[in-house]
């Protein structure tokens, strides 16, 4: 019995410091389900899917005090997503793991750790770029619904001229907003006067840079962003900004360019407005927004979307709804008929 008391108080003195010293972690994620219904002029469908805007996820986040003003942190999240709503094609039945058998994977977004002081931050790992995000700028309160990467909902639905598939959504817009989230060394400055930082972040063949603004004036709020990408034969720079009013309007718009090197090389481009207000619990808006020779010289793909998001009075529970119409325009489309996109459904954040 004495040894046995003597190996449980050792065990509990050595485990004690380390639990003393262990990273604060917090777990947290989301669950986002929706129905969509899309009418591509030949086939029309309903479907349950997993809102690309804002996937399901779950992250597990820490930090710790090492002195001196400087924090060491950590943040690892994973996707699960079941017939994501980006990956939707027409006659398509089913979820991706109806049949149970594992096919719906885990996806890594973030994997990194980073140190944070006066100096800034260093970061290393699974992140998003320094570019993420700065043509996206959005403070409608709608992005839940109507979101900048607007290939999201239904980018895999094809355009047809009678039966005949001619490239998809995704193939003729891209809104060039930096290139999500890649492994990385960044760096982010302290914050300049209100509410500016800057950005620098490189990888295996890129490297970017961008400012990210978000402050308040004149009674409103305002939020913008700036961002250059460099990979090998291609750049990218774009920008977006968008101001709230006090009284709940919001105007936002952006705009963004490819420069592809190389003879006959298309230079795509985008822009877009989005006219938003809020009012209680409720955000609607109207978007525009055209992408140009994106797949083909000469091309244009025009979309409108229609958008309203409700938070309900607990905090972390939202519901939605989007319609959205596809026209596509120029070089080889003749006769192409119009995409009808419809998605209603919820986000519920832990």
């Amino acid at each position: 019995m004495k040894k046995k008391a003597l190996a449980i108080a050792i065990a509990a003195a050595l485990t004690a410091p380390m639990a003393a010293h262990a990273v604060k972690m917090k777990v947290s994620g989301q669950i986002n389900k929706a129905l969509m219904y899309a009418d591509d002029g030949t086939f029309s469908q309903t479907q349950i899917v997993d809102n690309d805007n804002s996937s399901t996820r779950i992250r597990f986040t820490g930090s710790e005090d090492m002195g001196n003003g400087i924090t060491a942190g950590f943040a690892l999240e994973v996707q699960e997503q079941s017939n994501p709503s980006n990956d939707v094609t027409m006659k398509q039945t089913g979820d991706i793991g109806d049949n149970g058998d594992g096919t719906v994977p885990f996806f890594e977004r973030r994997a990194a750790v980073y140190f944070k002081g006066g100096f800034g931050r260093v970061l290393l790992g699974q992140y998003q770029v320094a570019a993420d995000g700065a043509v996206e700028k959005d403070l409608s309160g709608t992005s839940l619904a109507d979101y900048g990467s607007r290939q999201a909902v239904g980018g895999d639905i094809a355009y047809r001229v009678g039966a005949a598939g001619i490239g998809d959504i995704e193939a003729n817009y891209n809104n060039f907003d930096g290139l999500s989230r890649r492994d990385v060394l960044r760096y982010d400055t302290p914050k300049i006067g209100p509410g500016i930082v800057g950005a620098v972040s490189g990888g295996a063949d890129f490297w970017d840079a961008a400012v990210h603004v978000k402050t308040s004036f004149a009674g409103g709020k305002f939020a913008a962003g700036a961002a250059y990408t460099s990979q090998p034969a291609r750049d990218t720079t774009g920008l977006s900004a968008s101001f709230l009013f006090s009284q709940g309007t919001s105007i936002t718009a952006h705009w963004a360019e490819q420069d592809n090197d190389g003879v006959g090389s298309r230079d795509p481009d985008v822009y877009g407005i989005k006219l938003g207000h809020k009012f209680g619990k409720n955000a609607v808006s109207v978007s525009y927004s055209e992408a140009s020779n994106v797949a083909a010289a000469g091309r244009d793909a025009e979309v409108i979307s229609l958008a309203w998001v409700h938070k309900l009075k607990k905090p972390k529970v939202e519901l939605y709804a989007l319609y959205r119409n596809w026209e596509l325009n120029g070089a080889g489309t003749a006769g192409a008929d119009e995409i009808d996109i419809v998605m209603v459904g919820s986000r519920i954040k832990f």
